[in-house]
């Protein structure tokens, strides 16, 4: 049963986190704390699988709590949340995370945030856990034994983790049956070679010569390395080499001990992502909602003054293009609450086949004649329940979009369909909730995306498009109304391959015929 360690000084505060927590996750055991040395003191004995930490304390504060948690052997691999209503900005995020704290939750707590915080830290911590099991294990038991093109223990033979041996020029003797797995060389393939087979071109020559020299000083390297697959995709490996030596000192074998972190490094980056974005939303929201009061004392003067001025007077029209812009101010401030989902919403239950078979004619003028716009709707879907409004706005900045992203003629395609994700695919997938849902996809034959631009994609005010030509609001509006409908997004693209833009609203049941 994993097992949670609050600690808040405020008795109050626990008892409702603590009631929170066994709501929504009734699988974990929560013990608490009122001070950061009690707190301390019952992490030592209790080793729970991670700490949620108020940063406002009396005493010995949330930072100095986290610093001595980290500075312990004993505690150091116990993730860390920091929880604050207080410290949000972003020099108290830098200052934790140079600490060691491992994620930041603000209050009041989202609850569907602090799931998605904590089953990724258990993961993390469980994959890290098994790492410095095996390869603590593993190289025990490799040091222990002077290997030439000889069979190995069971052990080391079914071990997940690759195992390389090489002679003291560097020549493979021996690989296990996870190096074929990961690497897609065959033992007869690998054997005789160099691990230069393997070598990716994502490290420089320096660093090749650094590890050399360290092995072949007698010391042990480790650290993670890209390398390559017979097949030509990269991955990541965590790598420990070892130099074994003769009785007389000599280095008669080399021990390569690594695990494939690929998988690890993209779900750590995906949990990045999502905070940073929740970082930004905070900002946004904060300074479009100051904005926007502004903005009304300014339209509500400038009209004031229109009514006291003849139209015929020069002033009129200067006072007029202040409103518009006024104006076109206050839709930018509505586009940014809307990412920031602090955008008011009046959700209702529909049917997504009618809503978008509504928009079709518009969306066909909005487009033009160059593209060709499909509808393949799925059949018999459930309705859902989301805002009316902000699916017109969703779909019209999609259209928008790839519009722009298509040169001359081609093809948008809308197709919607009924779906469901399970826990294992969730696992992997730390923005998804298991249930079921329908889908709205809105895929174009345009110019498509490359990696960079993907990690920037909802941002506000980023865009590729020509000083002039975009605000860099659509697609953050998307995200926004998105997350604010209980929705996920998924994107698919690559450059010259186009864009699919796929979303998932949960499925609702209908409402009862009268």
């Amino acid at each position: 049963m994993p097992k949670i360690l609050a600690i808040d000084d405020k008795q109050d505060n626990l008892i409702s986190l603590v009631a929170l927590l066994r709501n929504l996750m009734p699988e974990c055991a929560v013990i608490t704390a009122l001070s950061g040395l009690e707190g301390i003191a019952k992490a030592v004995e209790e080793r729970p699988d991670a700490i949620l930490l108020d940063i406002q304390m009396p005493g010995m504060d949330g930072f100095e709590t986290c610093r001595r948690l980290k500075a312990d052997e004993t505690t150091r691999p116990i993730p860390v949340v920091m929880v604050t209503a207080v410290r949000t900005d972003g020099p108290s995020r830098i200052k934790g995370l140079e600490i060691g704290a491992d994620a930041f939750l603000s209050k009041p707590i989202d609850e569907q945030e602090l799931v998605s915080q904590l089953k990724v830290v258990f993961r993390i911590k469980a994959a890290e856990d098994a790492l410095r099991v095996e390869r603590d294990s593993l190289e025990n038991l490799v040091r222990e034994k002077t290997v030439g093109l000889t069979r190995l223990s069971t052990a080391i033979e079914q071990s997940p983790e690759t195992i390389v041996i090489t002679d003291p020029e560097g020549t493979i003797q021996y690989v296990n049956p996870a190096f074929e797995k990961i690497s897609g060389y065959t033992v007869s393939e690998a054997l005789g070679q160099n691990p230069r087979i393997l070598k990716s071109g994502q490290q420089d020559e320096v660093f090749y010569q650094e590890l050399w020299k360290k092995i072949s000083g007698g010391e042990t390297w480790m650290g993670q390395i890209v390398n390559k697959r017979k097949d030509g995709t990269f991955y990541t490996e965590e790598a420990t080499i070892t130099p074994v030596l003769d009785e007389a000192r000599r280095i008669v074998n080399y021990v390569a001990v690594k695990r494939d972190i690929t998988e690890h490094l993209a779900l750590t980056a995906q949990f990045e992502q999502a905070q940073k974005m929740e970082t930004v939303g905070r900002l946004a929201g904060g300074v479009a909602h100051d904005f926007n009061n502004m903005l009304q004392a300014i339209l509500g003067h400038t009209e004031m003054a229109l009514a006291q001025v003849d139209p015929a007077s020069p002033i009129f029209a200067d006072l007029q293009e202040v409103r518009k812009a006024a104006q076109r101010s206050a839709n930018l401030t509505r586009q940014l609450l809307t990412f920031a989902r602090k955008q008011p919403i009046a959700p209702q239950i529909i049917d997504l086949n009618e809503t978008v078979e509504g928009m079709l004619k518009m969306l066909r003028r909005l487009i033009g004649e160059d593209i060709n716009l499909l509808w393949n709707p799925g059949r018999n879907l459930l309705p859902v329940k989301v805002d009316l409004s902000q699916i017109d706005q969703l779909l019209t900045n999609l259209c928008v979009n790839a519009q722009d992203a298509i040169e001359g003629v081609g093809t948008i395609t809308i197709v919607t369909e009924a779906t469901a994700f399970d826990k294992a695919w969730c696992a992997d997938h730390t923005d998804f909730t298991p249930g079921e849902y329908i889908s709205l996809a809105v895929s174009d034959t345009g110019c498509g995306m490359d990696r960079e631009i993907l990690s920037h994609l909802f941002e506000p005010f980023f865009t590729t498009k020509e000083v002039g030509k975009g605000t860099g609001l659509g697609l953050a509006t998307v995200y926004g109304v998105v997350k604010q409908n209980n929705g996920f997004i998924h994107v698919q693209s690559a450059p010259g391959k186009g864009t699919t833009f796929k979303i998932y609203f949960p499925q609702q049941e209908p409402l009862a015929a009268i």
